[in-house]
């Protein structure tokens, strides 16, 4: 097992928040645009709540995927404490929570640690934005205003992950 840094997550931070602070704008206007399409919300009325809806999101959901995923691991050490699953487990359990899913934190398991926070991040995007946008877009019943987030967050996170693959392939990743 190897030691934890108590400065880990600050790597996360210079990683994954510059390319975030640059794509805010596209995730914006995406989420603007599938609102307009599917739920005929004019751009307008749109795009002052999809704006706080994703500030939102991207602060208080990204602290809320954070300590999920820290009191899963902690609830799963505290569970099984000397079970043979601490190896590998809790290597890749500390890198998800410690490191937000960043690709050079662990060994073989890459992959599924970022697949793992990208989906508890997802969920979060969908619940902080649907706290922000509930009656804000005239029109839409509470359970549109759901379908419509996730609709919108799934297209803004398949644009996500087109630019993280391209910027793997790039080489920006290590």
């Amino acid at each position: 097992m190897q030691p934890m840094l108590a400065d880990v997550a600050l790597p996360t931070f210079v990683v994954f928040w510059p390319p975030l602070i640059l794509l805010f704008i596209p995730i914006c206007a995406i989420e603007i645009l599938v609102l307009k399409r599917f739920w005929r919300v004019p751009v307008k009325t749109a795009v002052w709540p999809v704006v706080k809806a994703n500030i939102f999101s991207a602060t208080g959901g990204y602290l809320a995927t954070w300590l999920v995923l820290l009191l899963a691991f902690f609830a799963a050490s505290a569970c099984l404490p000397n079970a043979n699953w601490q190896g590998k487990a809790s290597y890749y359990l500390s890198s998800i929570v410690l490191v937000g899913g960043r690709r050079e934190s662990y060994e073989d398991l890459d992959w599924l640690a970022t697949a793992t926070f990208i989906i508890f991040a997802y969920f979060m995007s969908v619940v902080f934005e649907v706290m922000v946008l509930r009656g804000k877009l005239p029109g839409l019943t509470r359970a549109e205003v759901w379908r419509a987030s996730w609709h919108a967050n799934f297209w803004s996170y398949m644009f996500l992950m087109t630019v993280w693959v391209l910027l793997l392939c790039l080489g920006y990743f290590g």
